[in-house]
């Protein structure tokens, strides 16, 4: 397990809360038989699991999934700019692919190309995301920066 390394593919860059983290859920086993059927690890391959005998489980996949923190907007910003950019989907795409609307994604467009030093004030709650969409009505990062 110790030289699993963090993919730079990832989506997301803010990390999980550690109650994330800790979650258990459905996702995973889903997760595992996926990779079984794309021949990435063998069915018979052994899975490390701990069985909660201690708490409700009903409970803790409600909890997984309805409090459950969702990824940090910055990263979500980040990601839609990839897609758009790097994988050549257009905002209609991205935005049917996702359940939300185009216009959400072009602003997600534009948020996502705001300077990286400003993107990372953002996530260090630094600033608020009234900042970063002032920011955004400018491409240049050396502007963004000095305003």
């Amino acid at each position: 397990m110790h030289r699993l390394k963090k993919s730079p593919k990832n989506a997301r860059k803010t990390p999980h809360p550690k109650a994330d983290i800790e979650a258990i859920g459905e996702g995973r086993r889903l997760a595992h038989l996926l990779r079984a059927k794309r021949k990435e690890i063998t069915k018979a391959e052994q899975v490390r699991r701990i069985l909660d005998t201690a708490h409700n489980a009903h409970e803790i996949s409600l909890a997984e999934n309805v409090i459950r923190s969702t990824m940090h907007p910055a990263d979500q910003f980040e990601a839609f700019a990839r897609l758009h950019h790097e994988e050549g989907m257009a905002a209609e795409d991205i935005a049917a692919r996702f359940g939300v609307t185009a216009a959400v994604v072009k602003q997600h467009l534009k948020l996502g190309a705001i300077s990286p030093k400003l993107m990372q004030a953002y996530r260090d709650e630094e600033l608020t995301l009234e900042e970063p969409t002032a920011f955004a009505i400018t491409d240049d990062h050396a502007r963004q920066e000095q305003v």
